[in-house]
């Protein structure tokens, strides 16, 4: 294909503050950990994909659980707030380890729960009243559906 650039696992970006190889850091919501040493405002390769073990603070993560960035301490965290999601946690982390194994998502992450999970579709159970009408039982979970009309 003539217009693929690259991969997209590692990406040259512009470090936003001094990083050492191995650190995270965050370029508007693009979240990524350092090849190599460089001074705030000079380029730096970010590996954006994969697995990577970085510092984290004291939280305790189940595997699977959902990783956030710490901008200001410039540390992994499992503290929503206004944190960028960055991955899923490899393996369980206890309190004393300094460091996580995260599976980066490589996509951009957003902060806090303002923005959440949104659901793309809802799936109807026209069994729940064989589709006599558009509100399901459970319409306190479901929205009606916009393009029903009420009977």
């Amino acid at each position: 294909m003539k217009n693929f650039v690259h991969r997209g696992e590692v990406l040259s970006l512009t470090a936003p503050y001094d990083v050492l190889s191995g650190a995270g850091f965050k370029v508007g919501n693009i979240f990524a950990v350092a090849s190599g040493d460089a001074v705030s405002g000079t380029a730096v390769e970010g590996q954006v994909k994969g697995v990577v073990r970085i510092v984290k603070d004291a939280s305790v993560f189940a595997q699977g659980d959902l990783v956030y960035w710490d901008d200001a301490a410039r540390k992994a965290t499992s503290t929503v707030g206004s944190n960028l999601l960055i991955g899923n946690a490899e393996a369980a982390q206890l309190t004393g380890d300094a460091t996580v194994d995260v599976v980066l998502f490589g996509v951009p992450g957003f902060s806090g729960q303002v923005n959440g999970v949104r659901v793309a579709h809802a799936l109807y159970d026209y069994s729940v009243d064989g589709g006599a009408t558009c509100t399901p039982a459970n319409s306190d979970t479901i929205p009606t559906m916009p393009w029903c009309s009420a009977a």
